[in-house]
């Protein structure tokens, strides 16, 4: 998502931010066309979806969790930047994502062509140019 961003606005400050959900939010401004919609792991469901459906305290339990655990980090690390183990359920069977890995491989092919058209030609896809 950061090199989409940077394709669109290459003045972005992203640093070192790892946080799924800001990236995605910005990557959705950017990319507001169907074509570009991809499912993406870990990301979190909209906030006004949440607030109609389970009501606004929900949602301040939700944010609030998801600040104390981010999905982004929780996986990745045993303990979280207070040193303390992570709340709640950590825990993901990797083979159940399996298919959503393979789709996202497929999404992020097509993306990178719509993308980066000019790399499009290098790897051999879709911007491939036949030579008379």
């Amino acid at each position: 998502m950061k090199s989409a961003i940077w394709e669109r606005a290459p003045k972005d400050n992203l640093g070192n931010t790892h946080d799924i959900q800001s990236l995605s939010k910005r990557y959705k401004n950017l990319y507001p066309g169907k074509e570009f919609v991809f499912d993406a792991p870990f990301i979190s469901r909209d906030e006004a979806e949440i607030a109609r459906l389970l009501g606004p305290e929900h949602l301040i339990h939700i944010k609030d969790t998801e600040q104390k655990n981010p999905q982004d980090q929780r996986h990745r690390y045993p303990r979280n930047r207070n040193t303390q183990l992570w709340t709640g359920n950590v825990g993901f069977e990797p083979v159940e994502f399996l298919v959503k890995i393979k789709k996202l491989k497929a999404d992020i092919a097509q993306l990178t062509n719509l993308i980066f058209p000019a790399n499009a030609v290098l790897r051999g896809g879709a911007g491939k140019r036949r030579v008379p």
